[in-house]
């Protein structure tokens, strides 16, 4: 009887269990997307020397592509692409998604960026980008700035209190394509565009600038920061509309360089500020101004501020054409006085840190 019964579980495990796929072939859809980076990985090559090359661009390292219901615009199907590869069209990411036979929109772009952050990733129409504010501390240090008097002024400072101070946002790759059609399929099907295209093509929705300013006395700085008013705060994903209701303040960090020649014919020795920052767009300047504030601290203990109308060098062709913003302007940092009075208490000068000698009876 228990050798019937070891006969009887063994027939039915043999014709009961068998290899089955995880998912149905015929809810499988191949994706494909190229990442079109050019223009942005060195945007001062052939032009400057190796101080102002832009920093290393890294390609993304994920791409979440998904599909919307085209009706009701809610996320229906999603992958994360980490798969990567090179052919005659560019760098590509690929891999499979599972959805319905169906009519869908599809948004690829990159994921896990350092600054820039998607919301409302659930809806077609609502996601947009943005980036988040910096530490209030970062920024405070700007009321307590002495306002060099060298013509820099633009005037007081037109930045309302309650507008955001946030970073510039990453190189951030989007494509967008309507009316994608799964069809019912049996077997591995491949996502297309309405035009047949059998892959998709994300591009930079951040513009890009180099930002250069030149210093006299840029001996005696010790760090530097901007603050560029007049910046969209975000970028809505579906049609790439920014608001002019929501104004930020970016928050740029400086490095200091120097160049022979310069841009400036006829200078022997040029020494400048720079930076290379991000931005979803500048707002209309009518209700938005304009305008660049630099933060030095220098090495004697004083820190400047000084202000600059730029709406004019977003106008000119170096911007427009190369995205360049090479201000016209020397800013001149006051030499150390002679005589520096100490800080006290937790703000000594760099003079309060010499060397003390002295004897301890013990």
């Amino acid at each position: 009887m228990r050798r019937a019964c070891h006969i009887v579980l063994l027939a039915l495990l043999l014709t009961g269990c068998q290899l089955r796929p995880l998912t149905d072939p015929s809810n499988v859809s191949y994706v494909r997307v190229y990442v079109h980076d050019t223009g942005i990985k060195n945007l001062t090559t052939g032009v400057f020397n190796s101080d102002f090359v832009r920093p290393d661009y890294q390609k993304p390292e994920v791409l979440r592509v998904a599909l919307y219901d085209s009706y009701t615009g809610n996320l229906a199907a999603e992958r994360y692409l980490r798969n990567q590869g090179d052919d005659a069209l560019g760098h590509y990411y690929d891999g499979y998604i599972v959805a319905a036979p169906g009519k869908y929109s599809l948004r690829a772009y990159n994921f896990g960026t350092e600054s820039t952050i998607v919301g409302n990733e659930y809806n077609w129409y609502e996601a947009y980008a943005y980036t988040n504010q910096v530490s209030p501390s970062l920024t405070t240090k700007f009321k307590g700035a002495t306002r060099v008097t060298d013509g820099s002024k633009a005037g007081e400072a037109t930045r309302s209190p309650d507008e955001p101070i946030r970073w510039d946002p990453d190189p951030f790759f989007v494509a967008n394509a309507t009316d994608i059609v799964v069809p019912v399929h049996q077997s591995l099907d491949t996502l297309k565009t309405v035009d047949n295209k059998a892959y998709f093509d994300a591009g930079n929705v951040v513009k890009e600038y180099f930002l250069q300013v030149g210093v006299s006395g840029v001996e005696y700085v010790s760090s530097t920061v901007a603050l560029l008013t007049g910046m969209a705060s975000s970028m809505r994903l579906y049609d790439g509309d920014i608001s002019a209701a929501e104004p930020a303040t970016l928050y740029l960090e400086m490095k200091s360089g120097s160049y022979p020649d310069g841009v400036y014919k006829g200078l022997n020795d040029y020494h400048c500020i720079y930076c290379t920052f991000g931005t979803f767009g500048r707002l209309d300047s009518k209700q938005n101004l304009l305008q660049l504030s630099f933060e030095f601290a220098t090495i004697y203990g004083v820190n400047y501020e000084v202000s600059l109308d730029v709406e004019p060098e977003f106008l000119k062709e170096d911007a427009t054409d190369r995205q360049w913003l090479l201000i016209d302007k020397i800013i001149s940092i006051p030499e150390p006085p002679e005589q520096p009075a100490s800080g006290g208490g937790l703000l000594p000068s760099v003079y309060d840190w010499d060397d003390i000698n002295s004897e301890i009876v013990i």
